[in-house]
């Protein structure tokens, strides 16, 4: 019954910022729901609300990656691929790692691996907001095509580290210190 409630307030949600988005178009999709999940957070006790984070990956993040990687151009992908490698490896790796080590000295109360974690699934850009962003401005087919391919190849290496963090947190200890 729980679930049933969440996904309810969650479908209201998406069509309360569908609405806004129609009403005021200047403002992008994004950034209303992000404002009313904000507003619904504050809106809620903090111990009445958890939504399980494997839940949201396979429901919401697997579904809208899936769409954008259905409408991606692979020929254009496999075109430029060496462009696209050498925008997403170094950017995962600098920012995977100068994100979760940041946290870690904010924080020296979480564990090194759980940083790493936070620090990649932060660290990507995201193809959802570049296909945001396309639909207001426009760019060449080439820039385009490119950047396409480096948000989707960079969400799913970002959640590739997200992953390799979690696994250090539950089974091992990185090489770095204790976890």
């Amino acid at each position: 019954m729980e679930i049933l409630v969440y996904a309810i307030v969650f479908s209201l949600i998406l069509i309360v910022s569908n609405a806004t988005n129609k009403l005021i178009p200047t403002l992008p999709l994004p950034l209303i729901q992000i404002l009313l999940g904000i507003g619904i957070g504050f809106l809620l006790p903090n111990s009445e609300y958890h939504l399980d984070t494997e839940l949201f990956l396979a429901l919401v993040i697997g579904p809208l990656l899936f769409r954008e990687a259905e409408e991606a151009d692979i020929t254009s992908i496999l075109k430029h691929w060496r462009i696209i490698a050498f925008l997403i490896f170094p950017v995962i790796f600098i920012s995977t790692l100068s994100l979760g080590w940041l946290a870690h000295l904010l924080w020296l109360g979480i564990p090194l691996a759980a940083c790493m974690a936070v620090g990649a699934a932060l660290g990507p850009t995201d193809l959802v907001a570049f296909a945001s962003l396309s639909e207001r401005f426009t760019f060449p087919k080439r820039i385009s095509n490119i950047l396409k391919g480096e948000g989707l190849l960079n969400d799913a290496s970002g959640f590739g580290g997200l992953s390799c963090g979690s696994s250090c947190m539950d089974h091992w200890s990185l090489f770095l210190g204790p976890s």
